[in-house]
């Protein structure tokens, strides 16, 4: 049984993990991403947290705080992302019904969603709410 790094998304075996003082096993990085500068550690960090709280059912103001501490991440990509995230959590934070709500309620906002997502966004994240992986739909 190997351990999940949260970088590559790979299952791993444990050797591949630093052991004791390193955190390898606290924090689920494994020896190469370990490797990989802290910008680049950062970037992916910050990216898995922003589509995490997409999957959450209810985004928390303690959550809001956080994506809007977000939004001065150096990476414009990140910017961007936070910025959506921020919105749409500010305006609509529980998941159910959260695109037919915005598309109706807050169009330009919905539409911005649809531009930084992709065209089929709409059509996709409901697929993703019966069980299929959000960052497959998205990048």
């Amino acid at each position: 049984m190997g351990r999940y790094c949260t970088i590559c998304a790979q299952i791993r075996s444990n050797e591949r993990f630093y052991a004791g003082g390193h955190g390898g096993h606290k924090n689920g990085i494994c020896k190469q991403c370990q490797k990989l500068p802290k910008g680049d550690l950062n970037f992916i960090n910050a990216r898995e947290e922003l589509f995490g709280y997409w999957e959450q059912s209810n985004i928390s103001s303690m959550n809001i705080n956080r994506i809007n501490q977000l939004l001065h991440f150096p990476s414009e990509e990140i910017q961007k992302l936070a910025q959506i995230t921020y919105d749409v959590a500010s305006v609509k934070p529980h998941k159910k019904k959260r695109l037919g709500w915005l598309r109706k309620n807050h169009r330009d906002l919905y539409d911005r969603m649809i531009t930084f997502f992709g065209e089929d966004f709409d059509e996709n994240f409901y697929e993703y709410e019966n069980g299929e992986d959000f960052e497959k739909i998205c990048f």
